[in-house]
């Protein structure tokens, strides 16, 4: 039996996210990753981008990608999740440094006891219906926060935005995202852009870990993010784009994917 893997809430998204607060000149609540700030302090990054791709952990990289991968190879440290390790907990945690028991939101779907009804956390509707619970989020009422975004933006010193597939900065499709990633850059001293993507854990709940829709998901992302990191602090010419345009829909082609939208 392989053994549980527990958190380490001092080598976690929590610490990261409390470096990327300590960075932005905001209190942080945990413990930072040394790494991490090690390389916020020496380089100190006009732009601080963080992709979160929902689902895709170090174990899965090694196991899909393998270890000659582009994303296995750049791989810094392994940090863990937090428990509970669900969508909600883990991208509320990353979204504010905290963790799931300060700031609630533990699974897609919660109990709320003074309403008597099972709500989806997200979209502030009953449990598998499309039925609006109340004109305001009960999750925000039960379980208030401010993310790190909405901070450094009250600051006003520095910018942030998050960009995901269903705010009022959503994205389309991969090239979407890349764009609006692009345009949210060099507003500020110190910029930091947030960003959400789905995958690949809408197609691992459909078609389970091992199955060939899976890979090519991690295949795909694995073309993005090292085209991404080739090509940050220079202007990406034509046939460079072109070269990776070409690989990124032989990819897509295979399972008519679309990065970066809901299935």
């Amino acid at each position: 039996m392989d053994k549980f893997i527990l958190p380490e809430y001092d080598n976690s998204i929590v610490s990261l996210a409390s470096s990327i607060r300590r960075y932005f000149e905001l209190d942080a609540y945990h413990n930072t990753l040394s790494d991490i700030d090690k390389i916020l302090e020496e380089y100190k990054p006009k732009n601080v981008v963080v992709i979160l791709f929902d689902g895709m952990g170090s174990i899965l990289i090694k196991k899909i990608l393998g270890e000659n991968s582009f994303l296995y190879r750049n791989m810094l440290k392994e940090i863990s999740s937090v428990v509970p390790a669900t969508t909600t907990a883990s991208t509320t945690s990353m979204l504010t440094g905290l963790t799931p028991v300060e700031h609630g939101w533990l699974a897609w779907n919660l109990y709320f006891k003074k309403e008597d009804k099972i709500v989806t956390m997200f979209t502030n509707k009953i449990k598998d219906t499309d039925i609006a619970v109340d004109s305001v989020s009960l999750a925000r009422k039960y379980f208030p926060y401010k993310d790190i975004c909405e901070l450094i933006n009250e600051e006003g010193k520095y910018y942030s935005k998050i960009i995901a597939p269903f705010n009022e900065n959503k994205y389309e499709d991969i090239d979407d995202m890349i764009n609006k990633i692009k345009s949210s850059l060099n507003v500020k001293d110190k910029n930091y852009i947030y960003v959400y993507n789905p995958e690949p854990d809408t197609t691992m709940h459909i078609t389970g870990t091992d199955s060939k829709e899976t890979r090519d998901y991690f295949e795909l992302i694995n073309i993005v993010i090292n085209f991404l990191e080739e090509n940050k602090s220079k202007n990406i010419d034509l046939e460079r784009f072109n070269n990776f345009v070409n690989e990124f829909n032989d990819v897509k082609k295979k399972n008519n994917l679309e990065l970066g939208v809901i299935i």
